[in-house]
């Protein structure tokens, strides 16, 4: 897991970043946050106010919309109230002076939440997937309804019949008949 830092250094938050993910960058400005966030995924992104030409809380809302990362907001005073106001965001705002425990405990909760992000994650890509494909096996079975007058359970048995007789998936058979089809029309 990596980590980005931004705001003024403290070496004591860098030292506890260093000792809980693989891989920490650290940034003094909002600017240079933005520019680097745009370019690269960090699975954490914590946000020590002020910045150099903007408090921070702007910037984390920024990193909370654009990026599936855990953002955290450390200020000096004030949690509640900004807590509150970048809950919808779902931004952590706490203070800078995090116990060793505290830190220990939000750190474990946000490698799990990660973990489960990755699960809905590749849940959403196997079911873009599926939809994908039923899309092109749907276009297929239109066109063969189109072209060749079939019914749409004809159309559909023939595309099953057609996979399982060339030991084939439906997607690939919808493909063949989708160019078979194109090519004809070129003609």
């Amino acid at each position: 897991m990596n980590c980005l830092v931004i705001g003024k250094k403290d070496l004591e938050l860098i030292r506890r970043c260093n000792n809980c993910f693989d891989e920490v960058d650290v940034l003094e400005s909002g600017i240079t946050a933005r520019n680097r966030l745009s370019n690269v995924d960090y699975d954490c992104i914590i946000i020590k106010t002020p910045l150099k030409n903007e408090f921070g809380d702007m910037l984390a809302k920024y990193a909370a919309n654009k990026k599936m990362s855990a953002v955290i907001l450390l200020v000096s005073s004030h949690v509640e109230e900004l807590a509150e106001s970048m809950e919808e965001y779902g931004v952590i705002v706490r203070s800078f002076f995090i116990e060793e425990d505290d830190w220990k405990q939000m750190m474990r909760w946000i490698k799990m939440m990660k973990r489960k992000l990755s699960f809905f994650k590749e849940e959403q890509n196997d079911l873009e997937k599926k939809i994908k494909e039923l899309k092109l096996v749907n276009q297929a079975k239109c066109l063969l309804i189109e072209r060749y007058h079939y019914t749409e359970e004809k159309a559909h048995k023939a595309i099953e019949k057609k996979a399982m007789d060339n030991r084939m998936s439906k997607i690939d058979v919808a493909n063949v008949i989708i160019q078979h089809i194109k090519k004809e029309t070129i003609k």
